[in-house]
C-alpha cells in the first residue's frame, strides 16, 4: 500500500512549482543534488502542503469521533461547516485542473483491496459523498493518501515528507531531461508580454 501512495506521488508533469524549479536550476548548471533540493525546497502552503492539513483533520476528526461517540456523518458536519464557516477549500478534495482525480478512485480501491481502508477513509469518502452531491467536487490524490496513511497510523506532521520521498524520482528524471535534452540557460518565460 505504501508503495501505491508513493507512486501516485512520483510525477504530475511540468505543471508543479517544483518541478519547475528543478529544471530551470538544472538549465543553469547546478549539480544534479542542488537541482533536486531546489525542487524540494519549492514545497509549501500552495504546492504539496495539503496533504499535512488533510491528515490533521482527518486524524482530530478520528479522534474526535472516539473520545465523543459522535458518529462519522456528525464528525463530516463539523468539517464541512469548519470550512464553509471560515470560507476555506477543504484540504484533499477538488483540483485545480481535473473534474475528478482519476489517481484518487484508484488509490481507494487498492486500499480497499489490501486491507488498508478503515475509519480514515471512511470519513474521508464521508465528506467526498457530500462535497460531490453539494457541488461537484470529488476527493484528489492528497485525500487518498492522506486518509490511507493515516489508516496505515502515521502522523500528519509526516505527510509532507512522505510526499517528498515520492516525488524525487519524478524530479531525477526531469533533471536529467533538462540536462540532456535542453539548451543550458534556456529562457522558460515569454518576457515580451511584460
Amino acid at each position: 500500500m505504501f508503495e501505491s501512495g508513493l507512486v501516485s506521488f512520483c510525477d504530475h508533469g511540468v505543471t508543479p512549482p517544483s518541478t519547475q524549479s528543478a529544471r530551470l536550476m538544472a538549465s543553469a548548471g547546478s549539480p544534479v543534488n542542488a537541482c533536486i533540493a531546489g525542487g524540494i525546497l519549492a514545497f509549501g502552503k500552495n504546492h504539496a502542503g495539503a496533504i499535512e492539513i488533510s491528515m490533521k483533520m482527518l486524524q482530530r476528526g478520528i479522534q474526535i469521533q472516539q473520545n465523543y461517540k459522535k458518529s462519522l456523518d456528525e464528525i463530516k458536519d463539523e468539517i464541512l461547516t469548519y470550512f464553509s464557516n471560515g470560507n476555506m477549500k477543504i484540504p484533499g478534495f477538488g483540483h485545480r485542473y481535473h473534474k475528478k482525480d482519476p489517481r484518487a478512485d484508484k488509490l481507494i480501491k487498492v486500499a480497499k483491496k489490501l486491507d488498508c481502508f478503515n475509519e480514515h477513509c471512511e470519513l474521508a469518502m464521508n465528506i467526498e459523498n457530500s462535497l460531490y452531491n453539494e457541488k461537484g467536487i470529488k476527493m484528489n490524490i492528497d485525500g487518498a493518501n492522506s486518509a490511507i496513511l493515516s489508516d496505515m497510523g502515521f502522523d500528519w506532521k509526516v505527510g509532507c515528507g512522505i510526499f517528498i520521498i515520492g516525488r524525487v524520482p519524478g524530479l531525477l528524471a526531469h533533471v536529467n531531461e533538462e540536462m540532456a535534452s535542453e539548451k543550458p540557460f534556456r529562457k522558460v518565460f515569454d518576457m515580451n508580454g511584460l
